[in-house]
């Protein structure tokens, strides 16, 4: 059996960009986007922030467990590790 790597970077601006011009049926927002991501078996989910300081446990953008959030300025160091991970990663850049 085959391995799939596959690599996904999500921007989240406050629009939705799809290809067929879709309705969008309620407000996605990144740890519900997270959340389903993980429960479709990415191997890790991990978010790039200007303020990560909005993800901790005491604000109300909590994230599931194991995602980790990252300040954008380290943004190329984590293309470069999910890069090396022989498996579905996910990087959601807010």
């Amino acid at each position: 059996m085959r391995q799939i790597s596959a690599k996904a970077w999500f921007l989240v601006n406050g629009f939705a960009s799809m290809t067929g011009g879709q309705p969008v049926d309620g407000e996605l927002t990144i740890p519900r986007m997270a959340a389903e991501l993980i429960a479709e078996g990415a191997r890790e989910v991990v978010v790039v922030s200007d303020d990560p300081s909005k993800y901790t446990h005491t604000h109300a953008l909590q994230l599931p467990a194991g995602v980790t959030v990252y300040h954008r300025s380290e943004l190329e160091a984590v293309q470069q590790r999910l890069r090396g991970i022989a498996d579905v990663t996910i990087l959601i850049y807010d």
